[in-house]
């Protein structure tokens, strides 16, 4: 992303943005909810729910929280981008004035 243009980073942050949201609203927050879900005691299952299905659904969790943070650490690699870039222009326009 560093050799990208200005205009570039932005439309690159704003798609890793809309990709973190829907992420998140589809697949992250779903899976932790079934979690909780299944972790929750069941006063009419007696039998319980099996410790293969819960380390199935931790698994899933902690594979989408991966996902979630390398989304971000990109996002906030390309928002730090953006800052410098616009930084360096505010000084040189501030150097020529």
């Amino acid at each position: 992303m560093e050799e990208m243009t200005l205009r570039d980073k932005c439309r690159e942050v704003e798609r890793l943005s809309r990709e973190l949201e829907d992420h998140l609203q589809q697949g992250f927050v779903p899976k932790v909810h079934e979690l909780r879900k299944l972790c929750k005691p069941q006063e009419a299952d007696f039998g319980g729910i099996p410790d293969i299905t819960i380390r199935s659904q931790i698994q899933q969790v902690l594979a989408s929280e991966r996902y979630t943070g390398e989304i971000y650490e990109a996002l906030e690699r390309g928002l730090v981008l953006i800052a410098e870039d616009v930084n360096g222009l505010l000084e040189r326009d501030h150097a020529t004035s």
